[in-house]
């Protein structure tokens, strides 16, 4: 058998009808693989859109998100929330008090009682002065307060502010009978004040290096809590949360006794206290 007959059989037995076959090389074994992962990526890219609409169907709230009902719900009641804790913490505390309850009179002696008659009409805290400090250094050396001599300052204070000078003399002699009487005495606090976290403090009163710091305190919290903020301009309005009677106080005993010192002060000699005589003296002699 001839060399050429003997290829011939061979290719007969492996079927290839003439033709010789080979080990596929190296290239063409990775383009192999290539075409099999391709394959494999059409297959998935084909199955993954039927998932992601099955899911969205059966949970239409995946892709959607919260309904816009709901998240405006929730931002008002977030804001009323914020709005609280700004009313109730931060802003109280940041000028020396709280709105939680707080004693009228110091622990250690009473505040000046005042006389039952007074007048009806309102008494606003909101205004310029209607004191001079001529007259109020006379009021404060009629009862002997360690502010006296400091009328002046006290006018600039509620010029300043603008909260009525006679009105807060009044808040200061029913608190601690003008600084000399009570807790007041120790702490220098013109409306016996609770201390805010971290602020100097004795006996729970907000405790001050000076009485004129005190006053200071005093006005410029009148004028952003309960006139600015708390919207109250009236000494009937006022009193019952600065004093609330759920603390032992009598706001209304209070609001009593600032109407008749405030008359008295004005001019109204027949509204002027027994006690002292000096300020009837003063009132009348003016």
């Amino acid at each position: 058998m001839s060399k050429h007959s003997s290829r011939a059989v061979s290719a007969r037995r492996r079927g290839t009808k003439g033709r010789t076959t080979r080990r596929p090389g190296a290239w063409s074994a990775l383009v192999q693989h290539e075409r099999r992962g391709r394959l494999r990526l059409a297959a998935l890219t084909q199955w993954r859109p039927a998932a992601r609409q099955g899911t969205a169907a059966a949970y239409p709230r995946y892709h959607r998100g919260v309904p816009p009902a709901i998240r405006q719900v929730g931002l008002v009641v977030a804001s009323l929330v914020v709005a609280w804790w700004l009313l109730v913490a931060v802003v109280p505390q940041r000028h020396g008090t709280s709105l939680l309850p707080r004693t009228l009179a110091p622990p250690h002696a009473p505040a000046l009682p005042p006389p039952p008659n007074s007048s009806a009409l309102a008494v606003t805290l909101a205004g310029p002065p209607s004191l001079d400090a001529k007259r109020v250094n006379g009021i404060l050396a009629a009862y002997g307060s360690p502010l006296q001599g400091q009328g002046k300052a006290l006018v600039a204070l509620s010029a300043r502010y603008k909260v009525d000078d006679a009105v807060a003399l009044a808040f200061f002699v029913m608190e601690s009978r003008a600084g000399t009487q009570g807790e007041a005495v120790l702490t220098h606090s013109f409306g016996n004040l609770r201390p805010m976290p971290g602020a100097p403090s004795l006996d729970g009163y907000r405790f001050y290096d000076s009485w004129l710091d005190g006053a200071a305190e005093w006005f410029q919290l009148i004028r952003s809590l309960y006139l600015d903020t708390l919207k109250l301009d009236t000494v009937e309005a006022v009193v019952p949360v600065y004093a609330p009677s759920t603390d032992n106080n009598q706001p209304a005993v209070m609001v009593a006794g600032i109407h008749q010192l405030v008359a008295c002060w004005r001019g109204d000699v027949s509204a002027c206290p027994d006690s002292p005589d000096a300020v009837r003296a003063l009132v009348a002699g003016s």
